[in-house]
C-alpha cells in the first residue's frame, strides 16, 4: 500500500471571517438574516460537534444559511459557511459553487480559495485546483496562505522546485508560519529525503505547531527513520488531533494494513470516506483489506467503484491486477491490468516494482513447455 502525506490547510468547518456569530439565547422566532445567521452558525458547530455525523443539524444549517442568502445574496461570508458545511457533509457540488459565490463577492476571500482547492483536490481534478490557486495567486499578493496553498498543489502535479521555492519564500517572509515547514517537509518526504523531512517537521514543533496534520506526516517519516512503535504513536496522534481529516484516517488505515491488522484498517478507511466519500485512496485501501480477508466480491467491487470514479488513479489497477491473478486465476486478465498501471505511472514508475515481477512469472508461466508421457 501507498503512503499519503496529510494536505496542510489551516481551516476548521468554523472561521475566523464569520461574522454575525454573536452568543446567547436566540428568541423563537426567526425572522431577520442575523437571526438566521446565528441559527445556521450553531447548527453547523452541532454538526462539527458530533464529528460530521448529525444530519439534522447538517440540514438545518443548510437551510438557514439558506434563509441567509434569500435576504442577501452577497453575503459572502454566509457562502463560505455553508460551503464549508456542504464540503464536511460530502456535497462537494454545492460547496464548490457556494466558494466561488464567496469569491466572487468577495475578491480577496483567501480562506474560501483554499477551500476551493481542498474540494478539488478530494476530487482528484488536478488540473483546476492549479487554476484557482495560481488565481488566488494572482488576485491576493504576498499572503502566506496563498502561497503555501499554491505549493501544495504543485506538489500534487510533482513540481517540487516551484513549490520549494515558494515555502522557502514564506518561511524567510514569517518563520512563525507552521504550514510552510509542514508543506516543506512533504515535498522532502516525497523526494525520499526522510531525515530531512524529520528535522523539518520538529522545526514545526519547535514553532508551537501542534496539528494532527503534522503527526501524522511524522508517522510516515518514522516509518523510515524510527521505529514502528514511535511511527503508531505518531499517527494515532494525527487522529486525535485531527479527527475530520481523512488524510490522518487514511495513513493509520495505511499502517495497520503494513501490520496485518485488516480489521483496524477498515475502521480507518470507512472513517476517512465519512468525511471524503470520493477518496479514491480510501477506497482502494477497502479493497485491499477485503482482498487479504478472502472477501473477494467485495473487494472487486471497490476495485470497480474506484476505476467510476478514477479511472486514471493507477494503484486501482494493480490492486485489481493481483485479485484477478491471485484469487480469480484469469492471468489475461491480470496482464491487462498491470499493463494499465504501467502506462498510467509513465516514468515515474520504480524499475524493481512488483508489478514486473508478476508480469515475468506469468509470461514464464505461458512459455513453459508442456510436459509429456515418455513412452515405454
Amino acid at each position: 500500500m501507498k503512503n499519503f502525506i496529510t494536505l496542510i490547510f489551516i481551516l476548521s468547518i468554523l472561521g475566523a471571517c464569520s461574522t454575525g456569530t454573536q452568543k446567547g439565547v436566540r428568541s423563537p422566532r426567526v425572522s431577520t438574516s442575523t437571526d438566521y445567521y446565528t441559527s445556521a452558525m450553531d447548527y453547523a458547530r452541532k454538526f462539527e460537534a458530533s464529528g460530521f455525523t448529525d444530519q439534522q443539524s447538517y440540514q438545518k444549517a443548510i437551510l438557514y444559511f439558506q434563509e441567509v442568502l434569500f435576504l442577501e445574496k452577497l453575503n459572502a461570508d454566509a457562502w463560505y459557511n455553508m460551503g464549508r458545511v456542504l464540503f464536511y457533509g460530502g456535497d462537494y457540488l454545492r460547496a464548490k459553487d457556494s466558494f466561488r459565490n464567496a469569491i466572487r463577492y468577495r475578491k480577496n476571500f483567501v480562506e474560501s480559495y483554499s477551500l476551493l482547492i481542498r474540494t478539488l483536490l478530494v476530487e482528484n481534478k488536478l488540473d483546476q485546483a492549479v487554476a484557482v490557486a495560481e488565481k488566488a495567486y494572482e488576485n491576493v499578493a504576498d499572503n502566506e496562505i496563498v502561497m503555501n496553498d499554491l505549493a501544495t498543489v504543485y506538489i500534487w502535479s510533482k513540481r517540487y522546485d516551484e513549490a520549494k521555492a515558494l515555502v522557502e519564500a514564506v518561511i524567510k517572509k514569517n518563520t512563525k508560519f507552521t504550514p510552510a515547514y509542514i508543506t516543506l517537509g512533504n515535498i522532502l518526504y516525497l523526494q525520499k529525503r526522510n531525515e530531512l523531512a524529520r528535522l523539518v517537521y520538529l522545526k514545526a514543533v519547535d514553532q508551537g505547531d501542534d496539528s494532527g496534520e503534522l503527526y501524522t506526516n511524522m508517522g510516515l517519516v518514522a516509518m523510515y527513520t524510527e521505529d514502528k512503535d514511535s511511527a503508531l504513536n505518531y499517527l494515532k496522534k494525527g487522529v486525535e488531533k485531527s479527527p475530520g481529516n481523512p488524510y490522518t484516517h487514511l495513513n493509520l488505515g495505511n499502517f495497520f494494513m503494513s501490520t496485518g491488522d485488516y480489521e483496524g484498517a477498515l475502521v480507518e478507511f470507512n472513517t476517512a470516506l465519512k468525511f471524503a466519500p470520493m477518496m479514491v485512496e480510501a477506497i482502494i485501501g477497502q479493497g485491499a483489506a477485503y482482498m487479504q480477508l478472502k472477501l473477494l466480491d467485495k473487494a472487486e467491487d471497490l476495485y470497480k467503484k474506484a476505476i467510476s470514479i478514477n479511472p486514471d488513479y493507477p494503484e486501482i489497477y494493480f490492486n485489481y491486477g493481483i485479485l484477478v491473478a491471485d484469487y480469480r486465476g484469469d492471468k489475461s486478465q491480470a496482464v491487462s491490468f498491470f499493463n494499465k498501471f504501467i502506462e498510467l505511472k509513465g516514468a515515474s514508475l520504480d524499475k524493481g516494482h512488483r508489478v514486473y515481477k508478476y508480469l515475468d512469472e506469468m509470461k514464464a508461466e505461458r512459455i513453459k513447455p508442456k510436459k509429456t508421457r515418455s513412452k515405454k
